[in-house]
């Protein structure tokens, strides 16, 4: 049976997700609005590429990490990647109109 980490601990980074071959692995959004995998055992080929990969349930290069960021914009949009956080700073250029927000910031 694949195991991850569980929802108290996963840091919602979607790796396990991401080497899925068969898309047995699903994000899900708790009550909090944190992200965690959901593995559909109809789908699931148990080939361990997830659990193998898994920075929380292994000692590897991503664990040794104890700090993380996590933001949540007014309207509901969350951010814990640098992905997360370019849609965030987009939107505000968007919203000032354009260049003013970057022209004003950045001089």
């Amino acid at each position: 049976m694949i195991k991850l980490a569980d929802e108290s601990i996963c840091t919602g980074c979607a790796l396990c997700h991401d080497v899925c071959t068969t898309g047995a692995i699903i994000m899900s959004v708790s009550e909090d609005g944190f992200k965690y995998p959901i593995i559909d055992s109809n789908k699931c080929i148990k080939c361990g590429k997830c659990q193998k990969k898994c920075p929380v349930i292994n000692d590897n290069e991503f664990h040794e990490s104890k700090n993380a960021l996590y933001g949540r914009l007014v309207d509901g949009i969350e951010f814990n990647s640098s992905g997360g956080l370019c849609k965030a700073l987009s939107k505000a250029v968007m919203l000032d109109g354009g260049g003013g927000f970057w022209s004003s910031t950045c001089t």
